[in-house]
């Protein structure tokens, strides 16, 4: 059997867990994975053990010098990388670069790739999102003679500015894998042609993530309601929205703590802004955690809360649910497929009234917390077990290893 290459532009990541779960449940079926990176990922960043692992045996292309690119695209070029040189620069996927030379720096760096894994017998080459680490993938299975399949996960991959550079990569695609019907559907709407393709195969969690952590108590009838957010501290989460929800929510009278937990460009923004709101008593940056202590926070929470603008299905709400604990979230990309009226509350995304209506509603149903709990937990172990996407993803890639 042939060997499989997963190219992620940053991996491993405290973002792409996901990722590093699914590769380990495909190894454990018995296929051959090696991860790349475009990015060498930053060991101080790095705060679970099994990341620390895969930093080890994962090929990474950056930072690099400007001789081995030039030195890696000779040898291409002395075999069948001038026809892919010149296909590159033709323009196929590079609809989203920046540059008019960032189509021959995907070629250079595919070409680096191409020549780290010449060795690994690759048979196949698969990439998570459409974005440039998906571009170099590309270029890179061309040049080894394997085929090539890509994740589509949300927004990001669907980005109108790079209509091109998506069509491109799917259309050139052996098959795509879309984590949700919801991306599957705008995907087919963005590439004519493409919808037999498309496969729905969800993320998932590992053992670890399903196995439920001890609940701490139930609030009682006069006990702060303990809110619970996770995730990149960045625009497109909106935390600020949350911090404003909270603040008319317990202006309302809703007593409760929240705690957010990640690390992101708008931490500083989001520390002066809970100062502003008068929440330091109320709301605390917890910091990004790795994976032990951050299941303790989901063992702790009442309710976990989303404000994103844009998602595709987000893990956390998995993680959440998985601990027995209801979620409210903005009905947007694929998370009315987990979130129902059954295991929590869905709100219009960017609506602050609806939010604060949500919040309430949880304190004042603190009583069926629980319940709803357990149905969310019921959903997660029927569709989001990394073990059965992980079998259904290796339908889809071993005859191609097989060749």
């Amino acid at each position: 059997m042939k060997a499989l290459a997963v190219v992620v532009s940053h991996y491993p990541a405290l973002s792409h867990t996901f990722i590093r779960r699914e590769v380990s449940a495909l190894r454990a079926l018995g296929l051959p994975v090696q991860t790349c990176s475009i990015h060498r990922a930053d060991p101080s960043a790095l705060l679970a053990e099994a990341d620390r692992g895969e930093a080890a045996r994962t090929i990474a292309l950056r930072p690099v010098a400007a001789g081995q690119l030039l030195h890696a695209s000779r040898r291409a070029l002395s075999g069948v990388g001038l026809h892919e040189l010149a296909r590159t620069l033709g323009g196929a996927p590079s609809g989203g670069a920046r540059s008019p030379l960032h189509p021959a720096f995907y070629f250079a760096e595919a070409a680096l790739l191409a020549q780290a894994l010449d060795a690994a017998k690759i048979g196949h080459v698969h990439a998570h999102f459409a974005n440039a680490g998906g571009e170099v993938a590309l270029i890179a299975s061309r040049l080894l003679g394997a085929t090539f399949s890509l994740t589509l996960h949300g927004h990001s991959d669907l980005a109108q500015t790079r209509p091109r550079r998506l069509a491109a990569l799917v259309s050139e695609a052996s098959f795509v894998v879309c984590v949700t019907d919801a991306m599957r559907d705008a995907v087919a709407a963005r590439v004519p042609g493409a919808r037999n393709k498309l496969h729905v195969v969800r993320c998932g969690l590992d053992e670890g993530g399903l196995t439920p952590a001890p609940r701490a108590a139930a609030p009682g009838a006069n006990a702060k309601l303990r809110v619970l957010h996770v995730g990149r501290l960045s625009p497109e989460k909106n935390q600020a929205l949350l911090l404003d929800a909270f603040a008319s929510a317990c202006a309302r009278g809703l007593d409760a703590e929240l705690r957010i937990v990640g690390d992101g460009p708008e931490r500083e923004t989001l520390a002066a802004k809970i100062a502003a709101l008068d929440l330091g008593a109320r709301a605390t940056l917890v910091g990004p955690l790795a994976d032990a202590s951050l299941t303790a926070e989901y063992a702790a929470a009442d309710v976990f809360v989303m404000s994103s603008r844009m998602e595709g299905l987000p893990v956390v709400l998995m993680e959440a649910l998985a601990q027995c604990v209801p979620c409210i979230a903005p009905a947007v990309g694929g998370i009315p497929e987990l979130i129902t009226d059954a295991n929590g509350w869905l709100f219009p995304v960017g609506d602050r009234d609806a939010l604060v209506d949500r919040l309430l509603a949880a304190s004042r149903e603190r009583g069926a917390l629980a319940t709803r709990g357990a149905a969310g937990r019921a959903v997660v172990l029927a569709a989001h077990d990394v073990r059965n996407s992980a079998e259904a993803l290796r339908a889809l890639i071993a005859p191609r290893l097989a060749v």
